[in-house]
């Protein structure tokens, strides 16, 4: 995924201010991830279902 020595939300917020919307949409999908506390085989999963 991405670096996570920085938090999710503070990637998302410059990517926000930015205005680079795709982007934003993947961290805050990694933000939900980080909340529910997925593990990387658990974010394949859901990801996946969600292409489907």
């Amino acid at each position: 995924m991405t670096t996570r020595n920085i938090p999710a939300a503070s990637r998302w917020n410059t990517c926000r201010t930015r205005g680079k919307t795709e982007k934003a949409d993947e961290l805050i999908d990694e933000i939900v991830y980080e909340l529910h506390g997925l593990t990387d085989e658990e974010i394949e999963i859901v990801e996946e279902a969600i292409e489907e």
